[in-house]
């Protein structure tokens, strides 16, 4: 992760160190997918990290729709993807880092 202000992150690619995480499109909707995009600096690429109250667990929240990143449909299953949805407090919202 890589601090760009205000307590936001880029989430960055260790192997492809110009990619980051990246909401589709700059979208604000529900269920938008997020994929790795060359960074450029725009809200859509910048994230907040929510350390949860006693817990080792943190949410982390687009700074540009202000939804969280989520396990698409919240399924066990290989190859499922991430989308931004609205905060429910689910276990499929919440990640270690």
């Amino acid at each position: 992760m890589t601090v760009v202000g205000n307590s936001q992150y880029e989430i960055r690619s260790v192997l492809f160190p110009t990619k980051v995480f990246d909401v589709t499109g700059e979208s604000k909707k529900v269920y938008e997918h997020l994929i790795v995009y060359d960074s450029h600096g725009k809200l859509n690429q910048r994230w907040l990290i929510h350390q949860l109250p006693n817990s080792l667990f943190c949410k982390i929240e687009s700074a540009y729709s202000k939804m969280v990143m989520e396990v698409e449909g919240g399924v066990d299953q290989d190859g499922v993807g991430v989308v931004q949805n609205i905060d429910y407090n689910n276990l499929s919202q919440m990640w270690a880092l």
